[in-house]
């Protein structure tokens, strides 16, 4: 699976993805963090999460050198996606979009994400996280529309 196709169906960012170590990764969740040995964080809090991957989700970890990977993987999406304007960053978008496609919970997606609006923040204060189960379920509902509408496998 091309890794601009793994961002586009996790909704991590390139920094996130290449970042993240073997350790990281319990299955079908990654844990995004700190990672006080190359100096690199999530963007804000909501950021810190875990993140439900597909079957066959291989990790790239580069380390301190994580940006000459989101460099590359940037000239990589233009095998894809041939609109000269459409920033790596559109993988992340590409999540949100099929997520909205696919009947997702909002608040679940945001949390899946580490988007924030004032009314999730608010929910994830008051009732904490979302169970491992729900992030996979609705997760899954994004990776089950691609196979149908998208691949049509």
């Amino acid at each position: 699976m091309p890794l601009v196709f793994q961002l586009c169906l996790t909704g991590l960012c390139a920094g996130e993805f290449f970042t993240r170590e073997d350790s990281d990764l319990n299955g079908q969740f990654l844990k995004v963090d700190k990672k006080t040995d190359i100096d690199w964080r999530p963007k804000g809090l909501s950021s810190h999460r875990t993140v439900a991957v597909p079957t066959g989700f291989k990790l790239k970890s580069l380390g301190k050198s994580y940006q000459s990977g989101t460099r590359d993987l940037g000239q990589d999406l233009r095998e894809f996606i041939l609109d000269p304007t459409a920033p790596l960053h559109s993988s992340r978008h590409t999540f949100l979009t099929l997520s909205r496609r696919a009947g997702c919970d909002t608040a679940v997606v945001t949390a899946l994400t580490g988007h924030h609006s004032k009314e999730t923040s608010r929910v994830a204060q008051s009732y904490g996280l979302f169970p491992d189960e729900v992030l996979l379920r609705e997760a899954q509902k994004v990776w089950d529309y691609v196979d149908k509408n998208i691949i049509k496998s």
